[in-house]
């Protein structure tokens, strides 16, 4: 499964690397977001410290995370976009995220829903364990189960509302996998302790279907922090310290 998932996401993400800053990037509840997990990352891990950028894409979460002061190294299953992130200056090269390479660093990141394209969590929990020193911190964010802003934005535009086991991507159908954030630590605690958990994307919808919820990305942020919020947003933070 791990190389029918790579080769898969391989081509559909190599055909999207070229619209892939208008699409996501540029979009502001990302930068919302990117800024709020990079603050979780500075509480986390301050800088400098060496970072592991799993499913980097074109670079745009590891410039941040340069930006601020670490040491990053991203990998990704896309040819293209690794040469995007190269073209940003990054270092970057070709890498699964259920095959992690083994090294010491501090902080590894698997940002913007790279677990949901996963089939099963156990390579990249033990290549994490494996990867990070004691004490250093594995952050994921999944895109959740139930997303009721989503859901309610979906529904106004007579579309139907639930999530579903498989997205497109540059006109390709893929696999995804939603996990709620228990479901992370669950499969991180045979070598992690749950940090912070909050959402992303609660009082808001999905960037992808408009509106005008960036007014309300403070109050998002402190509601998200809440416990039953936290599994409700487009999106979930997830910090897991390293035992």
């Amino acid at each position: 499964m791990r190389v029918q998932m790579a080769t898969g996401f391989s081509h559909a993400f190599d055909r999207e690397a070229e619209g892939y800053a208008v699409r996501w990037n540029s979009r502001l509840r990302v930068r919302h977001w990117r800024a709020r997990i990079a603050a979780a990352a500075i509480a986390a891990v301050p800088p400098p410290a060496r970072v592991l950028d799993v499913g980097c894409g074109d670079g745009a979460d590891a410039s941040v995370l340069v930006a601020a002061g670490y040491d990053v190294q991203g990998i990704d299953v896309s040819p293209k976009m690794v040469a995007r992130a190269r073209a940003r200056g990054l270092r970057a090269e070709l890498g699964d995220a259920d095959r992690l390479p083994v090294e010491t660093c501090d902080l590894v990141l698997a940002n913007f829903g790279v677990v949901n394209c996963i089939a099963s969590l156990d390579g990249l929990s033990r290549g994490a364990a494996r990867a990070l020193r004691p004490g250093g911190v594995a952050m994921l964010v999944t895109m959740c189960r139930h997303a009721p802003m989503e859901s309610l934005s979906r529904v106004a535009r007579g579309r139907w509302p639930r999530r579903r086991g498989e997205a497109h991507v540059a006109g390709q159908r893929v696999p995804v996998y939603y996990r709620d954030p228990g479901e992370l630590v669950a499969a991180f605690s045979h070598a992690f302790d749950a940090e912070r958990v909050e959402g992303l994307g609660v009082l808001v919808p999905p960037p992808d279907e408009g509106g005008a919820g960036a007014r309300l990305a403070g109050l998002d942020a402190l509601v998200s922090r809440l416990p039953i919020a936290r599994r409700l947003g487009d999106h979930a933070l997830v910090v897991l310290r390293r035992r």
